[in-house]
């Protein structure tokens, strides 16, 4: 995992991240966050990177946290 400093990510990536965890799949967090499918999963894309984590996994319930994400 990279050691990125939780305080240099944007605020507009860490709400995202939040409502992903609240709301999945992506398409209801999207609504939620009044964005595009695509806009969230391009966001979701920016944070991976920078965590060096998928921090979510598919299933058939939806997006489910890795051990990463689940321990924010």
């Amino acid at each position: 995992m990279n050691k990125t400093n939780i305080l240099t990510l944007d605020g507009h990536i860490l709400k995202t991240f939040l409502v992903l965890l609240e709301s999945s799949p992506v398409t209801v967090a999207a609504e939620r966050l009044d964005l595009t499918q695509s806009a969230v999963s391009h966001t979701l894309a920016k944070l991976r990177s920078a965590i060096g984590d998928p921090l979510f996994v598919h299933s058939k319930q939806g997006l489910i946290p890795t051990e990463i994400a689940g321990h924010s």
